[in-house]
């Protein structure tokens, strides 16, 4: 959440949260940035591919949304900042974590 509250800040309209195992298309900005005039409530990306690190086997999935929180993209304003300094409410942090309830 602090990451959204800093990209905010800076004027992304466009939030995603990603973590140090996930890989994400080299061209997922280029898509964000070319349908900003739809202003659409963000995406939920239903495939991806799964595989452990070293295998040399790798599965596509067509419902990575719902075991991986790297498949949504939230339009910023959508997205409140609990207040970080007071506010120890787990629920206000999960926003990223539901994965299939995000959307």
């Amino acid at each position: 959440m602090l990451g959204c509250k800093v990209a905010k800040e800076l004027g992304c309209k466009y939030l995603m949260a990603v973590d140090s195992d996930d890989l994400v298309s080299n061209q997922l900005a280029d898509y964000v940035n070319g349908n900003l005039s739809q202003r659409a409530a963000g995406w939920r990306f239903l495939n991806g591919y799964m595989y452990e690190e070293g295998s040399k086997i790798i599965l596509k999935n067509h419902e990575i949304w719902g075991i991986n929180g790297s498949t949504h993209v939230i339009r910023a304003d959508l997205v409140d900042i609990p207040d970080l300094k007071t506010n120890y409410n787990l629920f206000d942090y999960s926003l990223f974590e539901g994965h299939a309830y995000a959307l």
